[in-house]
């Protein structure tokens, strides 16, 4: 239900039962999780609203943001989970950040505009030595690589290995 943005359906459920808004599913995700990934942003704030951890973890160590940031068209979801407190440089169990996930071949320029903007980490290395930059140059996103670089980033890293 939290993933198709059908929040005026999930707002009676809320009402009417004494359904934890922190349930997880059998692969450890909340309905924020799906809300955020889909950049569903009346039902992420809903879910907000009925006291939903903003920065919840997966079984991956993945949060809401993280999911959101990864979504083309779900900038205003990745600025309302910010400004509710979701921490900008969290990592999952690989070391990536939102802002790496926001990086790939469906990021938004937007998105890692505000990730910045909102003192993310530029620079920071996963466990396999990548930074966003290595990301958005894997994913042939040249203009989040031209941002990036316009940003500070250190050049490209000395050694890229590639996503198999």
């Amino acid at each position: 239900m939290s993933s198709h943005g059908l929040h005026h359906y999930l707002r009676r459920l809320l009402e009417l039962t004494d359904y934890e808004v922190d349930c997880r599913d059998c692969d450890g995700l909340t309905a924020l999780f799906h809300a955020a990934r889909k950049g569903h942003l009346k039902t992420v704030e809903l879910l907000l609203e009925r006291g939903a951890e903003v920065d919840s973890k997966d079984k991956n160590g993945r949060t809401p943001l993280s999911f959101a940031a990864k979504a083309y068209g779900s900038f205003e979801t990745v600025k309302l989970l910010l400004e509710r407190g979701a921490e900008v440089d969290s990592k999952n169990k690989n070391g990536r950040t939102p802002l790496s996930f926001a990086a790939n071949e469906y990021g938004s320029l937007e998105t890692v505009q505000l990730l910045l903007e909102r003192g993310a980490e530029i620079d920071w290395k996963d466990k396999d030595g990548r930074t966003p930059l290595s990301y958005a140059t894997l994913n042939d996103n040249t203009k989040i690589v031209a941002l990036i670089l316009e940003r500070g980033a250190d050049q490209v890293p000395k050694c890229i290995r590639m996503i198999s």
